[in-house]
């Protein structure tokens, strides 16, 4: 059992997102048995958002101008104490049952650990599956709980996943390092930290059991240029092949 879980929120523009993450993440802390920090990650200028952290008494990390991104986001955290990292854009709702089905596979040989997503089209979201932001994370939480009771899924080799709401625990942190800031945007910094983790002898799971509510609308939208640069990195980093593969194959 990991007794200290230090959970960053990622906030962007949305104010609201901030606002409904952390009142996600009172409650979380209040039913929790493991010791949960907050921290908020902000970008320069984030003063609607800091204020909802004030308030509660949590700390804040704010990114330097123009390096507002996830990957310096997650770096930050896990320069934070813990003996496991959850990274959640805001906007993301959890619950303390599903988080602590997330940890139950992460102490099971996992190093990095998604939860299920409510949102339909995601990379962790059951096919047929019409959640929708205006449903009840409490009451969803729990059917996915007695559907899928201790069930995981591997993601290897293809790595389809999101960060939208990711834990990693410290000792691949302490291992393999932080991500790659290279990444501009979208989910590619975790797919590298998570094929880099695998590498050192680490798997990556999704618990099925475990749901993160996920709003529609999350962040800003990611643009082709850089989500192209994205995966010319990739490319470099792990693929043989000319073109773009999510995967790892070449381990």
């Amino acid at each position: 059992m990991r007794a200290v879980i230090t959970i960053g929120i990622f906030c962007q523009d949305e104010a609201r997102a901030t606002a409904q993450t952390a009142e996600a993440c009172e409650a979380l802390i209040a039913q929790s048995q493991a010791t949960v920090r907050v921290v908020g990650l902000l970008p320069a200028g984030g003063h609607a958002h800091r204020e909802q952290f004030e308030r509660r008494g949590w700390p804040c990390i704010t990114s330097a101008p123009h390096h507002h991104t996830p990957a310096h986001a997650y770096n930050a955290l896990v320069s934070r104490e813990g003996d496991a990292h959850l990274f959640m854009e805001a906007g993301v709702r959890l619950s303390a049952d599903a988080l602590a089905r997330m940890l139950a596979v992460l102490d099971d040989h996992s190093g990095v650990v998604v939860p299920s997503l409510s949102a339909p089209g995601t990379p962790q979201s059951m096919p047929g599956w019409t959640l929708t932001s205006d449903g009840s994370p409490e009451g969803w939480s729990a059917r996915v709980a007695s559907w899928y009771a201790g069930q995981w899924r591997t993601m290897e080799p293809d790595y389809e996943i999101s960060s939208a709401c990711v834990a990693v625990s410290a000792e691949v942190t302490h291992r393999v390092g932080g991500a790659d800031t290279g990444y501009l945007s979208g989910s590619l910094w975790l797919v590298d930290l998570a094929v880099r983790a695998s590498r050192a002898g680490w798997r990556t799971r999704w618990a099925l059991d475990a749901l993160a509510h996920v709003p529609a609308w999350r962040g800003e939208p990611i643009s082709v240029a850089g989500r192209r640069a994205d995966r010319r990195l990739f490319d470099k980093k792990f693929c043989k092949c000319a073109g773009f593969e999510r995967c790892a194959r070449d381990r």
